[in-house]
């Protein structure tokens, strides 16, 4: 395979941003450039082209959780210097508006790893509102019907700063971060 470049952002470069796709655009936002940012940006896949929209409605963050539902992005947590936040925000695609959601049940969070299956959103490991890793390795949904976050099984072991995960089918697969013990490489 080859790559071929596309058109680049007119935005500030960053670290840790949200990024994520809904119907043939991307958006990416939020993330650190020597300070955080709460900018919101809108790529069109079918016209390679950019475009600012609407910018995130809470303060400036980094290592967001982020999330698609059935075409709809959804962003959130994070943090920006010591505030570590439990906070979720729907963009609405159609009016370039964003929606403040129910706060979040549990602890804020920061730096874990997130997706989307089945009309839900998920969001697994990552640190707490200390800054430093979960006791365990928290998994929770979030069901946008009733804007309601439901606690799912834990991963094995504490908390994990910044893992990844993948679904394939209706599994999912999680793997590496920084754990207690160190960096992961299961």
């Amino acid at each position: 395979g080859e790559w071929s470049e596309l058109a680049v952002c007119p935005c500030v470069g960053r670290t840790h941003p949200a990024f994520l796709e809904a119907n043939g655009v991307i958006y990416v936002g939020l993330g650190n450039n020597n300070g955080d940012l709460k900018d919101w940006w809108a790529y069109t896949i079918e016209t390679d082209s950019w475009k600012a929209i609407a910018e995130f409605p809470g303060p400036q963050r980094h290592h967001p959780y982020q999330f698609t539902i059935d075409g709809i992005p959804y962003a959130g947590f994070g943090h920006h210097q010591s505030d570590i936040y439990n906070t979720l925000y729907r963009y609405n695609v159609d009016d370039d508006t964003w929606t403040q959601m129910n706060d979040f049940p549990g602890e804020g969070r920061v730096a874990g790893t997130q997706f989307s299956y089945n009309g839900k959103g998920y969001v697994l490991s990552g640190q707490g509102e200390d800054h430093t890793n979960f006791e365990v390795g928290e998994f929770w949904e979030y069901d946008p019907l009733t804007d309601s976050w439901e606690v799912m099984p834990s991963h094995p072991g504490s908390g994990r700063w910044a893992p990844g995960s993948f679904l394939i089918e209706n599994e999912v697969y999680f793997l590496a971060g920084r754990a207690d013990e160190g960096d992961k490489n299961d």
